[in-house]
């Protein structure tokens, strides 16, 4: 039996006054503060989210020995 599942895109845009590399550089140092700890698909606690810091890197959590990608990259497009 062959499930297709339908992949849903979000993209948001938000405009700030800062120069690009620092408006990354703030978003991806303070994501694990930002990213709700409910938003869980760990078999325990999620311990910390890693943004890898840098365009293409990936998201993920990690909890104990546990680590789950979360199916995003970094994209970053100068106004």
């Amino acid at each position: 039996m062959n499930v297709r599942a339908e992949e849903a895109v979000v993209r948001k845009e938000i405009v700030v006054q800062a120069p690009a590399e620092r408006a990354f550089a703030v978003f991806v140092e303070q994501f694990d503060a930002i990213k709700p700890r409910e938003h869980n698909l760990l078999a325990v606690d999620i311990a910390e989210t890693v943004f890898e810091p840098r365009v293409g890197g990936h998201i993920y959590d990690r909890g104990g020995r546990q680590r789950v990608p979360l199916g995003a990259r970094a994209r970053l497009r100068a106004a």
